[in-house]
């Protein structure tokens, strides 16, 4: 079966200062901070929300991070999620973000 996968083009030229940044442009975002998450696969591949219950976690997997508003608008709204998961079968939320 094939899933749906999208490559984060990322910003790799910075350093973030904190554990909590985005995915994409590595820019620190602040708690409470508006933000979206989204599942990567291995090679920075993000799986599309909708496939997320349509396959078993791998190893290689890199699992859940955060993505910034601006970053999720540019990459595309439904290619994240609002929160780490998606259903009863789906992972609990990245430890750095509770």
């Amino acid at each position: 079966m094939t899933w749906r996968t999208k490559f984060v083009d990322y910003d790799a030229r910075r350093n973030p200062r904190t554990d909590r940044h985005c995915c994409m442009c590595q820019r620190d975002l602040r708690p409470g901070q508006a933000h979206r998450h989204v599942y990567l696969l291995a090679d920075l591949l993000a799986l599309h929300p909708g496939d997320f219950d349509k396959r078993e976690p791998l190893a290689s997997d890199l699992g859940w991070h955060l993505m910034g508003m601006d970053c999720a608008r540019k990459f595309g709204m439904d290619w994240t999620a609002g929160h780490a998961g998606f259903g009863p079968t789906s992972p609990v939320a990245p430890s750095h973000d509770p």
